[in-house]
């Protein structure tokens, strides 16, 4: 939380510098989504730099080498999606929830990564959001996806898993990437304002052929496993 305090406090300048510079990056319509990126990934490794964050990934040949999957993440806390821009080089958006992705300067660097808002409080808004998710990935865009929905101090451990969004996931037909988040948690959970590192692992993928005849809980289940096997193994060889 100290660390989460001083970003705002402290690197107040650099915010304000920063929005202005996601905000032209939004309003440039010759802009490329791989160009509105780079603007949010150059703020996220910025604020990473200045707030002793290191961000270490591990397993981007996973990545499926053409655009348009899905990467479905456990989730720690509030750095999370910050973890997933500042580890990955390659163009990636979010399902996020609406009321969340309307504040002030979120707002607009989720406009420039074009981000899929969701209320899971009104039905028909749910299903255009998830109509719209499918088309984006049908358009080539990487979106990251929560299906525990969001944290709630539970650390390197893992919620139950949600099974909504991963219907449309079927829909798509597009390969589905599993990730680990190890340590998220302590960046802004933890009150220290010491150096703190982090780590997210592109798991093994799984292409359509291979979950196509499953249900939507035999998939959750299945990404579920394999995020749980690489956090044991992390955790184990901590002890």
């Amino acid at each position: 939380m100290l660390r989460f305090i001083l970003a705002i406090i402290v690197f107040f300048p650099y915010c304000i510098y920063f929005y202005f510079k996601a905000r032209k990056a939004v309003r440039d319509k010759n802009a490329t989504a791989t160009e509105r990126y780079g603007v949010v990934r150059q703020i996220i490794t910025t604020i990473c730099k200045k707030s002793r964050i290191t961000v270490n990934s591990f397993g981007s040949e996973n990545l499926p080498e053409k655009d348009g999957f899905v990467l479905i993440s456990n989730h720690q806390g509030r750095f999370d999606g910050l973890a997933h821009i500042a580890g990955n080089e390659r163009c990636v958006s979010f399902l996020i929830d609406e009321k969340r992705s309307n504040m002030p300067i979120e707002k607009t660097v989720v406009d420039a990564l074009g981000c899929v808002r969701i209320d899971r409080t009104n039905l028909e808004k749910t299903r255009a959001s998830l109509s719209k998710l499918k088309e984006e990935v049908g358009n080539g865009r990487n979106i990251v996806i929560f299906p525990e929905g969001g944290w709630a101090k539970n650390g390197n451990n893992l919620q139950e898993f949600k099974t909504g969004a991963i219907g449309t996931v079927i829909s798509c037909k597009c390969t589905i990437v599993p990730v680990c988040l190890y340590d998220t948690y302590k960046v802004y959970g933890v009150n220290s304002l010491k150096k703190v590192s982090c780590r997210i692992h592109y798991l093994t993928p799984i292409p359509y052929s291979e979950y196509e005849n499953m249900t939507r809980a035999e998939i959750a289940d299945l990404i579920k496993e394999r995020i749980n096997e690489k956090l044991t193994e992390l955790k184990s060889k901590e002890q």
